[in-house]
């Protein structure tokens, strides 16, 4: 969630000083609950439809009963949640444009349909890094009302960047995910070929965003987070997969960052 909101914050400073934080703010819980409502369904997905949690030893158990909750505590909440998300959405609409519900209703549809993406290697790597891109650029929207090609540069980098983590993320689940027919980058290729492949990804997209600053697409002081996270993405390589990964994704939140501060 904090990757997501913080990728819509950019687009929004990217578009211009935001002078009306209650319109910040309606937008951060528009993505929250759409985020929200895809961990629902895909909580939902792994316990009550494909039975993931009785296979895979990382999933916790909540309560005595192996089940975090009933099927119809789950179609409430994403219920519930959607109609905060339909209010909200309107809300920031009509402080802005109506055509900011076509991004809602596609982060909606995708928050819905993330769990069985997750069973194809393209929707396992990309789902979620796209859904954090598309936020981005909805921030940029709601303060220009269009899609420039200013927050495109910052956009899909990061999507590529994140989608090499996801593949990364996907080696821990290996044996689960074969076993539930999930085809995986890891399933698919291997998981060393799979591992070397995340982090291929993962400096494409970095790589990307360091062209970007050294010809004056994107402001040059964002080489700085990117020399730090290619360092620490660098470091993560050593350890397994299930370390690694989470110094990864902190290599991205470093860019991300830096990418938020030069936006002030």
């Amino acid at each position: 969630m904090i990757a997501a909101i913080t990728a819509g914050l950019i687009g929004m400073l990217l578009g211009g000083p935001v002078n009306n934080l209650g319109l910040a703010a309606a937008f951060s819980g528009c993505i929250f609950l759409a985020v929200y409502i895809a961990h629902l369904k895909d909580t939902y997905f792994d316990y009550h439809i494909s039975g993931e949690d009785k296979i895979n030893p990382y999933m916790g158990r909540f309560d005595g009963s192996g089940k975090l909750l009933s099927k119809n505590d789950f179609v409430m909440g994403m219920i519930v949640s959607s109609i905060l998300l339909l209010g909200l959405s309107f809300y920031v609409a009509s402080l802005t444009s109506y055509a900011f519900l076509i991004f809602v209703i596609i982060g909606w549809t995708l928050a819905i349909v993330y769990a069985p993406l997750l069973y194809n290697y393209l929707g396992a790597a990309l789902s979620y890094p796209a859904g954090v891109a598309m936020a981005m650029l909805a921030g940029y929207f709601i303060q220009t009302g269009a899609i420039g090609i200013t927050p495109l540069l910052f956009a899909i980098p990061l999507m590529v960047m994140m989608a090499g983590a996801k593949i990364v993320e996907d080696v821990i689940d290996f044996k689960t995910d074969k076993k539930l027919g999930k085809i995986t980058t890891p399933v698919l290729i291997g998981l060393r070929r799979a591992k070397a492949l995340g982090y291929e990804v993962f400096y494409l997209g970095l790589i990307s965003l360091l062209f970007l600053s050294l010809i004056g697409g994107i402001k040059f002081g964002n080489v700085y987070g990117i020399l730090a996270g290619s360092v620490v993405g660098g470091y993560s390589y050593k350890f397994k997969p299930e370390t690694g990964v989470y110094i990864l994704v902190v290599g991205i939140y470093i860019v991300m960052l830096t990418m938020f501060f030069l936006s002030l």
